[in-house]
């Protein structure tokens, strides 16, 4: 393509002997020149590399578009397989927890156990579904973002009580915690409660038995909030930590708990599109702490 001036390449004759002059050519919209006199192979050679040029452009738009359609194609599947998916298993959640609810009491110790189980196999499934979902969102650059000012203590409160139940069914207590009901923080309040989530479900499936989560808030001098999620589990080795943010990525030491390799992806890419940031430390033998940083308000 020749400059900005059109689709076709075009290529000037001067005698200008003025260079500023022939640059001045270019901001015109010509793709290149020869100078009088003509030299035929030179001009032959400028037309083939012209003309080179402008295939190897319009190939790369058609691969492009291409590019496009298949997303467009892919994103439209991942939509179709949510709603899919997530009928059924919610169908299936909503009768497991009914039957626990109403037939308690006529249940078998296996029974109960049976039924737990279909509920944790359909959880995983949906989790696993959005976690899709959000990634395939996230590279297509199409996920909503909406940011604006929150109150951080609610919606910490709102991500804890929701993980409660893991916390108690992995017998990891998280500790009291003490944010200020004044403190103010710009993010979009449903992908930080995500993003919180994630983090939270981590420090309690990789924590060691009977151990325990503080959650620790301050201001920074930058202007920022940090809000640090300390656990007591295993910690991480250096190749751990290194291929950590890694989509698909589990650890070895954790194959057997349920999760998705994307949580932490999604994390981080949430928190980079509310203008913050992801980080933790980390040392084997000796628990982790995973923070994230986000604007004050």
């Amino acid at each position: 393509m020749g400059g900005e001036k059109g689709d076709v390449p075009i290529l000037a004759i001067t005698a200008f002997d003025d260079v500023a002059r022939r640059i001045e050519l270019f901001y015109l919209g010509i793709s290149d020149y020869v100078i009088k006199p003509i030299l035929e192979e030179e001009l032959l050679a400028r037309v083939r590399h012209l003309i080179k040029g402008q295939q190897f452009y319009v190939e790369s738009l058609r691969q492009k578009q291409k590019a496009e359609i298949a997303d467009l194609a892919k994103l439209e599947f991942i939509a179709n397989m949510n709603h899919e998916l997530h009928t059924p298993m919610n169908t299936i959640l909503g009768f497991s927890t009914r039957i626990m609810d109403d037939s308690a009491d006529n249940l078998t110790v296996d029974q109960k156990e049976y039924i737990q189980e279909i509920k944790q196999a359909s959880e995983h499934v949906l989790e696993l579904v959005d976690d899709i979902t959000n990634i395939s969102k996230i590279e297509a650059g199409i996920v909503d973002i909406n940011i604006k000012e929150e109150h951080l203590s609610p919606i910490v409160e709102t991500s804890v009580n929701q993980l409660m139940p893991l916390a108690s069914k992995y017998n990891i207590d998280i500790q009291p915690y003490t944010i200020p009901d004044s403190l103010q923080v710009k993010v979009d309040p449903l992908r930080l409660h995500q993003v919180l989530i994630h983090l939270l479900s981590n420090a309690i499936k990789y924590n060691k038995k009977k151990g325990s989560i503080q959650i620790l808030c301050k201001s920074l001098a930058n202007g920022s909030v940090r809000l640090s999620i300390k656990d007591t589990g295993d910690g991480l080795n250096e190749a751990e930590q290194k291929n950590l943010f890694q989509p698909f990525n589990r650890l070895e030491h954790g194959s057997e708990i349920e999760g998705t390799g994307l949580g932490l992806v999604i994390s981080n890419r949430f928190m980079k599109l509310m203008n913050g940031k992801i980080d933790f430390k980390s040392s084997k033998g000796q628990g982790s702490t995973f923070w994230i940083e986000m604007p004050s308000a």
